[in-house]
């Protein structure tokens, strides 16, 4: 006698379970659970969708980030719209006119610190930012480690007058598309080393981060 496995009884009851068996109450609880699926998929799809539209994840494995996270939501901005900047503003940039430090197209987080109106100086009393109003404000100063620091990984030689602290210094006065990014992290590349930057290159906002 062949002895049936634990497989074939199984196999057996659900065979015995027939539609005619069910209560009305069972019946009606799998009709219920169909629709909630065949609506569910289709929603979520959808759900997934909108949310790549409109949002993506950015990561920065660096060893020095610009700003103290490595997770961040970015909003994305919309194709041709220039967004509406403010100063404390955290954005998403692609890189651009940054090599070789920073190839072109690389996501960077960075925070807006002045905005188009704004007069930007760089000297030995830091980077002081000046409002339409007259409040001014110091932001920062130029950072010799970090300009070491970089060139050391790209093998530019240190100490060359192009990379002095005082070769960085100067005023300039935003134009209506331009605004003035920092990092937080003490070695940021950012627009005191490069300069204004365009809000055109601004690519998203960032909602959260960790």
């Amino acid at each position: 006698m062949i002895k049936r496995t634990f497989a074939g009884s199984a196999w057996a009851r659900i065979r015995s379970a027939r539609w005619s068996k069910w209560s009305g109450a069972q019946k009606r609880f799998l009709a219920v659970e169909l629709a909630v699926i065949c609506v569910a998929l289709p929603l979520s799809g959808l759900a997934v969708s909108r949310f790549s539209d409109q949002f993506w994840i950015g990561h920065d494995p660096s060893e020095v980030s610009c700003l103290p996270w490595s997770w961040m939501l970015v909003e994305r901005a919309e194709a041709g719209v220039q967004p509406i900047v403010t100063r404390g503003m955290l954005v998403a940039i692609k890189a651009r006119g940054m090599g070789p430090y920073v190839p072109d197209g690389t996501p960077l987080g960075k925070i807006v610190t002045a905005i188009p109106g704004d007069v930007v100086t760089i000297s030995d009393a830091g980077i002081v930012i000046t409002e339409p109003n007259g409040n001014a404000h110091n932001v920062g100063e130029i950072d010799l480690q970090a300009i070491a620091r970089a060139d050391v990984k790209k093998g530019i030689p240190t100490g060359l007058p192009s990379r002095d602290a005082r070769s960085f210094f100067g005023k300039w006065q935003l134009a209506h598309d331009e605004v003035f990014l920092l990092g937080s992290a003490p070695l940021s590349q950012d627009s005191r080393y490069f300069g204004p930057r365009k809000i055109s290159d601004i690519k998203g906002v960032i909602r959260y981060a960790i």
